[in-house]
């Protein structure tokens, strides 16, 4: 959404539906999840009715969920559903260095940093 923020998305695909229910299915989640945060929001979807049962076909270092959820759910567009399952992570990028002074420096604008950086090596020669 700017350029300090990366977005880190899931996959999701749909999979067979009925009249009452459709099928979702997750086989990647976002930089920084693991099978137990995927878990709890499944679990969290499930207390509240959104989702109706999923399966935990995970494999060592592969995710895989197929998710059980009314056809309403299922018929939404992906991008809703993305945020539906939190598969949608900001994360801002933030860049630590030391300067030339040996303190601890962190900012989130990397140009002005790289700008500062260079003037302080001109300086230097």
């Amino acid at each position: 959404e700017n350029d300090k923020q990366f977005i880190f998305e899931g996959i999701l695909r749909k999979g067979k539906s009925s009249k009452k229910f459709g099928w979702i299915i997750i086989d990647e989640v976002p930089w920084g999840y693991d099978r137990e945060k995927m878990i709890k929001i499944l679990t969290d979807l499930e207390d509240k009715g959104i989702v109706v049962d999923y399966n935990d076909a995970c494999v060592k270092n592969n995710f895989y969920f197929e998710i059980k959820v009314p056809i309403e759910i299922y018929n939404k567009d992906e991008d809703k559903l993305i945020e539906l399952f939190k598969l949608r992570v900001k994360q801002t990028e933030v860049l630590t260095f030391i300067n030339s002074s040996e303190e601890l420096n962190w900012k989130t604008d990397k140009d002005n940093i790289i700008l500062k950086n260079t003037n302080l090596k001109k300086k230097s020669k």
